[in-house]
Order: C-alpha cells, then structure tokens, then sequence
C-alpha cells in the first residue's frame, strides 16, 4: 500500500489541496505526516511492517533500460523534477494477511 507525506512544505500543501478539492481528501496525511510517524501507527497494531519512502523504492517506477532508451528517443521524458517530488511526499509499506484485524486511521 501507499500513503503520502509532508503535508505541510509547498508540494505536500499543493498536493493536499489537489486532492481536497477533487473530492479525494488526504485522510490520515495530518494524523500520519511522516514515514516515522507511518510507520509508528503498525508498530501500535504490533504489526511489523516495512515502511520506505517510495523515493528510495524509484526503480519499481522505471522500465527497462532498453525501453526506456527507446522512449526518450520518441519523446524526452523531462519532468523528472516532478517525478522526484511526487515520490518524496510517498510511503510505500507491504503487508501479509495473517488474519489481523485491519488498522485503520
């Protein structure tokens, strides 16, 4: 699963917005604002969960470097800015069903 973080520097206040006034709020980013605080939350459940920033996981948003060499030669992916931003303000965390009950915020 995933949940987005920092809420309060400018891409996180943007992104909270965005996402407020597309009818999708951010739910737990104020209660939840960090990967510390994400990953205290299963810590409380006695859930052992590992938590990252999607960020230090970028290479599961990568292709192949031979697909990608093809694509930036149809058309320059340049926004990587962007994409670096997006993914700073993201958690990602892996569970397994073990019949636990489900935490919610």
């Amino acid at each position: 699963g995933w949940d987005e973080i920092c809420p309060r520097d400018t891409y996180g206040q943007l992104m909270c917005a965005a996402r407020s006034k597309s009818g999708r709020p951010l739910k737990c980013i104020e209660k939840y604002p960090s990967l510390e605080a994400v990953t205290e939350r299963f810590e409380h459940h006695g859930l052992t969960v590992p938590v990252t920033t999607a960020y230090e996981r970028l290479d599961i948003f990568l292709c192949d470097v031979n697909e990608r060499t093809r694509v930036q030669k149809i058309e320059p992916f340049t926004d990587w800015e962007d994409v670096i931003e997006a993914v700073t303000h993201t958690v990602t965390f892996s569970t397994l069903h073990t019949g636990a009950p489900v935490v919610t915020p």
